[in-house]
């Protein structure tokens, strides 16, 4: 029997959601304190002792390099696959300029903490640390230059939103802004004393930091105001990535993780199977991320997690994005899920897939996000596969997705792919329509969609079975529309 969700155009919050977190092995012990995704495979990881990790393949695995210090490090960043920089005790700053395959120590001109790093360019960034220290860089980091911040108070997180404008967050209420790249800092009032230790700023009028005792202050007018929200927790949070004005997660002591999807409005707490501080937090896109802490602690989430013995499964949509909610009471040899889109008229197709949580005897709730449904109805299920093959699926869930009709180009799904993906896109009026894939200098590997085409959604599957690995641009034309996207070919 189908379950049919009526169209909501508020995100159903009323139940739990949770994002599903699974444990990635590092290969190491020491305190890990800060993390940095490069793109979707390539992920930097900073810690104490001078530790640092590089993965290749989305965190499934990671490998030491060579930082040259014993310094603790506490903040990394990159500007782009090459360009980075890693901060620490004692005033280390190490820069790199091939992706973290080596690392150069810098002179700072101080031996204070520095706590924090961000680059707004390849050549600019400001570092921050003990005492009111900032200092700044525009040649990429060779030399350092101080700033006045005009406190003494110790200064623990920045983030830059565009060339302009970045701000500071530190102790006692310590917030700072610059909107001239960071040559004057200005003070800004964020309402009590807190000791707030991070700042996550998607754009440069809205940006969320945290703090101790579960603080949560947001500005969405560049911070002429700040305003508390409620987290749910009194447990301290140390640090926050916000990939957008809607999606953020935070993380603290005690293996606190808590996500939203909505702002900030309501924060959600997320297991993360530790009990360990985290430190740091990382998201690539809304539904990718990955949190660091003590004694070598990594976890990540690519999407949601999958039932096996189901108590419920819906369907909402906000839009053009489509919810889908389930609880399980019990999960027995559960190896993966995949998950499954139809629309009227087609076969089902897998878009996604996570992992299972094996055999558990304890009730849980989970959540799936589908950005990319088609407009009209959609019809969803989930098939459950145990760890020997066998499988099953779920009811079916439909929903209607509005949204208005435009020229767009979506995002493939899934990507990174091996060897099938689709290319979704939007037609306003009846258009001749070319949809072309290209390598990475630019030679057209193949024509998709050379044809006219009436108002509309449309789907393509593109296999990329005959094509090495690595990425690949497509392009659409329709009327004087035009746009071109990236994708990725991993096996």
């Amino acid at each position: 029997m189908k379950k049919i969700a009526q169209i909501s155009f508020l995100l159903l919050l009323t139940q739990t959601i949770f994002s599903q977190w699974f444990i990635r092995p590092s290969g190491t012990y020491n305190n890990l304190r800060s993390v940095s995704f490069i793109d979707p495979f390539n992920i930097i990881v900073v810690g104490e002792y001078g530790t640092i990790l590089k993965s290749t393949n989305g965190g499934a695995s990671w490998f030491f390099q060579a930082s040259g210090t014993p310094e603790h490090l506490y903040s990394v960043t990159f500007a782009d696959e090459n360009y980075g920089i890693a901060v620490g005790a004692n005033g280390t700053i190490l820069s790199t300029t091939n992706g973290g395959t080596n690392w150069i120590i810098q002179i700072s001109g101080t031996t204070n903490t520095l706590n924090g790093v961000s680059l707004s360019s390849t050549y600019n960034g400001i570092a921050i640390g003990n005492e009111g220290t900032i200092l700044r860089t525009t040649d990429g980091g060779i030399t350092w230059i101080s700033i006045s911040s005009g406190t003494t108070n110790h200064l623990f997180g920045i983030s830059f939103s565009d060339l302009n404008n970045g701000t500071i967050v530190g102790m006692f209420g310590t917030l700072l802004r610059t909107t001239n790249g960071g040559e004057e800092w200005g003070n800004q009032d964020p309402g009590s004393n807190y000791i707030l230790r991070s700042i996550s700023c998607p754009d440069s009028n809205n940006c969320t930091a945290v703090g101790y005792g579960g603080v949560i202050i947001k500005t969405t007018d560049a911070g002429n105001t700040w305003f508390s929200q409620s987290s749910g927790t009194s447990r301290n949070l140390v640090s926050i990535s916000a990939v957008d004005t809607l999606h953020g997660n935070t993380v603290g002591f005690h293996g606190t993780i808590l996500g939203t999807i909505d702002g900030g409005l309501t924060w959600m707490n997320q297991p993360s199977w530790t009990e360990r501080n985290l430190y740091g937090v990382s998201f690539v896109n809304a539904d990718t991320g990955i949190a660091v802490g003590n004694y070598g602690v990594i976890r990540m989430t690519y999407t949601s997690g999958i039932p096996v013995e189901l108590k419920y499964f819906t369907a909402t949509t906000n839009n053009k994005t489509v919810i889908l909610n389930w609880e399980t009471a019990t999960e027995i040899n559960n190896h993966i899920f995949e998950i499954e889109r139809r629309t009227e008229g087609t076969e089902y197709r897998m878009i996604g897939y996570i992992e299972g949580a094996g055999t558990t005897t304890e009730p849980k709730s989970y959540c799936y996000i589908d950005r990319t449904a088609v407009r009209g109805i959609n019809f969803y299920r989930l098939k459950q596969i145990d760890f020997n093959g066998q499988f099953k699926y779920s009811e079916e869930a439909e929903v209607i997705a509005t949204g208005t009709l435009k020229f767009e180009l979506g995002q493939n799904y899934p990507n990174p792919f091996n060897p099938y993906t689709t290319i979704e896109y939007q037609i306003l009026q009846k258009s001749f329509v070319t949809l072309k894939l290209y390598d990475m200098i630019g030679n057209e590997i193949v024509t998709l969609v050379n044809e006219e085409k009436s108002a509309g959604t449309y789907e393509v599957e593109f296999n990329g079975n005959n094509l090495p690995s690595g990425i690949y641009f497509y392009q659409i034309k329709a009327s004087s529309f035009a746009e071109t996207k990236k994708m990725i070919l991993l096996k």
